[in-house]
């Protein structure tokens, strides 16, 4: 059995997960990972380990790309942060917390339609939101 050395001389040993990931286990194996192995305790393997952090990388190493990637997440999280805001800020509203427990029951028993549910509730919080023509 594979044991790895621990600082303070705790020995672990691979779950079957790990050993199958490393093709050692008997569902088939997806092959060995990338990096070498190499043993904590008596050094044995580690010059190759920085040479496997060198290895040429699977994404793009274009400067421009990568800084377009975090212009673009960037835009994602403003939007995600705006979502969330107003949805917190909805469903905190007093008036839509009053009247969303009927008007919920009314879509449920179809007796309202999931569209004129919605108008509902957006007219209750539009009417105590600071900015709105009626507030």
């Amino acid at each position: 059995m594979d044991t790895l050395a621990v600082t303070g001389g705790r020995v672990l040993t691979p779950s079957p997960s790990v050993r199958e990931a490393d093709g050692r286990g008997d569902t088939g194996g997806g092959g060995t990972p990338p990096g070498p192995t190499c043993a904590a305790q008596t050094g044995a393997g580690t010059d190759g380990g920085w040479a496997a952090g060198e290895r040429p990388r699977p994404y793009p190493q274009d400067r421009g790309a990568l800084e377009e990637h975090g212009r673009e997440q960037a835009r994602h999280w403003m939007y995600e942060t705006i979502k969330r805001r107003l949805r917190d800020d909805f469903f905190s509203d007093p008036d839509v917390e009053a009247a969303r427990d009927e008007i919920e029951t009314a879509v449920q028993n179809g007796t309202l339609s999931s569209v004129a549910a919605a108008e509902q509730l957006l007219s209750a919080y539009q009417h105590t939101t600071p900015n709105s023509p009626d507030g």
